[in-house]
């Protein structure tokens, strides 16, 4: 016989199912008008916003690295070809020499068939050459929440670890000597513990799949990604394991334009991403409802190179904020009048990062970043390490 267990809470009920036949029970048992708001219960509709958080982790690292390759596509473009001149650099309206050709019957144009003055050659259009590259990078996130929603502690931790691994072609000089586009793939995998004020926790693990593409003409700048993350959620409360599952759907974009200042440069950037969270049917089933994350970000990036120890050094510092203007469904259907677990809409965040990328050699290099970021009763940190390989 089928067994379903529902784990009550205050108006919500969480139906784990106990037997290996899977099985829909309610989400929302009639709510019990004695019983107080618990710590569980939110964090319940707060499940689907944790792993739009978690996804957030692997995407800026992500970010980091594609704007470097454009900073580097932006060092080696090449410089803009010099107006043509003369092959004699003969100056142009010089009396003397005008009056020298209309003697002899010339008008000293240049551009006249029967002047003696001859035009240089134009350059010839560089061709299009195609390099490849492989980079690598693994990070640590912790981030840190506080507050309380009626009388409960609903105060949080959170800390991911990951890998990303990828692959990119880079085509340059496409239209112009000053532009290249990049096609990239990419994959990774991370694990986050989630631990609550009340002692419960989640796990959250799973893969990464991607595709990031960029394109940079002279200081401008676009690019883009596209990651899908597959998690499997397991939350433990008092002993009770609920296994759960969703796929969070990521694409990202960003304009820049950049500007030198002599030997540092800096680049406005504004951006968006899009996250759409749904839940797998087993989760859907117990009253978990797909939902979707949209956040702006602007800010700017200030850089500058050195050499020290025979070794090319790029250094980097981004500063943004960034708002979730959007946070809808991802979470516990509840009963009518339920208490809402807070989310981070409308919440506007400052972000900082640093940057060392060290040249080591003509093929590698190697990176490091730090990041902090926070806003009210939030704060975050991660460090990242990375290599990336070119071959040519």
């Amino acid at each position: 016989m089928r067994e379903a267990a529902c784990v009550a809470a205050s108006t919500i009920i969480v139906c784990l199912v106990v037997s290996p036949a899977a099985a829909q029970c309610p989400y929302a048992c009639p709510p019990n008008p004695s019983s107080s708001i618990t710590s569980p219960n939110l964090f319940f509709q707060s499940l689907g916003y944790i792993g739009q958080q978690i996804s957030q982790a692997s995407s800026t690292g992500i970010q980091q690295q594609i704007w470097s390759i454009e900073d580097r596509l932006q060092g080696n473009a090449a410089a803009t070809p010099h107006p043509i001149g003369f092959a004699d650099e003969t100056p142009a309206g010089d009396p003397v020499i005008d009056s020298a050709f209309a003697a002899l019957g010339y008008s000293g144009d240049p551009r006249d068939p029967k002047s003696p003055i001859t035009l240089k050659a134009p350059p010839a259009a560089e061709p299009s050459s195609i390099s490849y590259s492989a980079w690598a990078q693994g990070f640590v996130d912790y981030e840190n929440r506080t507050g309380a929603v009626g009388g409960i502690d609903i105060g949080r931790n959170t800390l991911i670890g990951g890998g990303i691994a990828a692959a990119d072609m880079t085509i340059q000089h496409v239209t112009s000597a000053s532009d290249a586009v990049v096609f990239g793939i990419l994959t990774g995998d991370l694990t986050a513990t989630v631990r609550n004020a009340d002692g419960s926790t989640a796990l959250v693990h799973g893969p990464s799949l991607g595709a990031y593409s960029a394109y940079v003409n002279g200081p401008f700048s676009i690019d883009g990604t596209l990651k899908t993350d597959f998690f499997a959620l397991t939350e433990t409360d008092a002993g009770v394991v609920t296994p759960l599952g969703l796929n969070n759907y990521v694409a990202t974009g960003n304009v820049n334009y950049k500007q030198n200042m002599g030997t540092w440069w800096f680049q406005p950037t504004t951006g968006a991403s899009y996250t759409r969270t749904v839940w797998n049917s087993e989760s859907s089933a117990d009253g978990f409802t797909d939902g979707t994350d949209v956040r702006v970000q602007g800010g700017v990036r200030f850089g500058s190179g050195f050499d020290w120890a025979g070794i090319h050094f790029d250094q980097s510092l981004t500063v943004l904020a960034y708002d979730d203007v959007v946070i809808s469904g991802g979470t516990l259907a509840v009963a009518t009048g339920s208490p809402l677990a807070p989310t981070d809409e409308g919440k506007i965040f400052g972000q900082l990062i640093g940057r060392l990328e060290a040249q080591l050699t003509r093929n590698w290099s190697v990176n490091v970043e730090g990041e902090f970021r926070g806003s009210t009763d939030v704060y975050g940190v991660a460090g990242r390490v990375g290599a990336t390989y070119t071959f040519n």
